[in-house]
């Protein structure tokens, strides 16, 4: 049951879509967790697993892939950038020699600002579709969102769900999460922080352009638990002395059991 992080946080990654490269002039003094850099790779120690970050000629990341410790790959990811729209398109590659097809849009307002995603997930006879909505209060924080979700068989539609999540915020961060299903069912999810404060928000929702999802929690999560199951996530990490993230830890704990992602990250 152990949680991949790395193949998560290569959609997560693909954050900071203006960034500028790690070379500093050498009358440039480095402002600590400020400094933004290309990531060209990042490895999970626990795996070996691996992805390999690609760039166009604005910076813009325009292509990831995931590879298995033995290098076999296991998923590409391309990007394409519109003015008010980015498309996200993955293959991902199973054991059984299969394909799953993956396509997001991302539809965002003149300020750059998320108002709706759409993904269509392919495979083969059985596809599904979801929309996501999203609102924010007067500073640019996400309130709620509402996604819905269509799946089909052979073009026939099998189920729709319409679930709902409200967002609670303490001291710029973001605390609480409270997720309402169609079905009535409830899930709140509680985060805590570190001091550390987050100023490149390389493993937030922040997906490939910076205020993409409005303004995200100020530091780093150190824990994260919800209502449903006594699962818990903690996370670690490790700075050098430009404000980079070069280490991220999280232990995932379930019931009695632990598993441990340790992702080490090249700039």
């Amino acid at each position: 049951m152990k949680k991949q992080l790395l193949p998560l946080a290569i959609g997560l990654l693909s954050i900071t879509a203006i960034i500028t490269s790690c070379k500093k002039d050498e009358n440039e003094v480095a402002t600590p967790a400020q400094q933004k850099c290309k990531i060209d790779y990042f490895t999970d120690q626990e795996n070996g697993d691996s992805s390999q970050f690609f760039y166009n000629a604005q910076n813009r990341i325009s292509r990831t892939e995931y590879y298995k410790a033995d290098k076999t790959l296991l998923s590409l990811t391309e990007y394409t950038y519109m003015a008010n729209e980015i498309i996200q398109t993955s293959v991902f590659h199973n054991n059984d020699n299969t394909t799953v097809e993956n396509e997001i849009h991302y539809h965002l307002n003149t300020d750059g600002i998320m108002q709706y995603q759409s993904q269509t997930r392919d495979y083969g006879i059985n596809m599904f579709y979801d929309t996501t909505f999203y609102t924010y209060d007067s500073n640019d924080y996400i309130t709620w969102l509402v996604n819905k979700e269509v799946s089909t068989n052979n073009n026939v539609i099998v189920s729709v769900s319409l679930d709902t999540t409200w967002y609670t915020y303490t001291n710029g961060n973001l605390t609480s999460e409270k997720l309402k299903r169609q079905n009535g069912s409830e899930r709140i999810t509680t985060n805590t922080y570190t001091t550390i404060e987050d100023n490149m928000h390389i493993f937030s929702s922040d997906v490939l352009s910076p205020g993409m999802y409005g303004k995200l929690s100020k530091n780093f999560i150190a824990k994260s638990t919800n209502s449903e199951n006594s699962d818990t996530d903690r996370y670690t990490y490790e700075v050098n002395n430009s404000g980079l993230v070069t280490r991220y830890t999280m232990v995932y704990t379930y019931g009695s059991n632990s598993d441990t992602n340790d992702l080490h990250i090249h700039y």
